[in-house]
């Protein structure tokens, strides 16, 4: 009886398996690095979307808004339209006072128009008196549904008590510049010309007594 003859295929070689793994291995690798790339570029543009299209509350106590993509203010723009400096701006992020800064497809950072309407609010408080950390955690008490209004009340009457208090303290000083300078006068008339009349010392001796 006559076997047929089949074709053998020819095994490859140990080598060439391990050619072939690693070149999988090293497709593998640039793939999984293309798709992480692919993954990280699509958060950030859903984050931006995100907070394009949805009413924003960073926790700053800031009223909902809408905005588009195209509204959205880089750092220099926003500082540009309220009259600060660009390190103003992060530091004011920094300290809570204004919404979160989103970043774009390029890495820039981006804040919606109404900023510019907080960035106005913090320098009115500050030309009053308030400091950044009382109004950061003002917007904190109001971004938790806490108001604060009796507590920015309460702030408000201590900071016209201080001011009070400074304001005696500096009439009583103007009332003692306004005295020496009578005795300054006095003094000069009977010094001879060219000669020392010492006056800071007469204000350390009215001072002292």
């Amino acid at each position: 009886m006559r076997l047929r003859k089949g074709r053998h295929r020819r095994r490859p070689s140990s080598r060439s398996c391990r050619a072939a793994a690693l070149g999988g291995l090293v497709l593998s690798g640039a793939n999984l690095a293309a798709e992480a790339a692919a993954l990280h570029k699509h958060k950030n543009l859903s984050r931006l979307r995100e907070h394009s299209l949805r009413a924003i509350d960073t926790g700053t106590g800031s009223r909902g808004y809408r905005v588009s993509v195209a509204n959205l203010l880089l750092t220099g723009e926003l500082a540009k339209a309220c009259g600060v400096s660009n390190d103003t701006i992060r530091h004011y992020e920094r300290k809570g006072v204004i919404p979160a800064a989103v970043r774009d497809g390029s890495g820039y950072r981006r804040y919606p128009e109404e900023t510019i309407e907080r960035v106005r609010l913090v320098r009115r408080a500050l030309g009053i008196g308030f400091t950044l950390d009382e109004l950061a955690r003002i917007f904190r008490q109001r971004a938790s549904g806490r108001p604060p209004c009796r507590d920015v009340r309460e702030l408000g009457a201590k900071k016209l008590a201080d001011l009070d208090e400074r304001i005696v303290e500096m009439l009583a000083v103007r009332d003692a510049l306004a005295a020496t300078l009578e005795s300054w006068d006095d003094r000069l008339t009977t010094t001879p010309q060219g000669q020392m009349a010492y006056l800071l010392e007469t204000v350390f001796e009215r001072r002292n007594k």
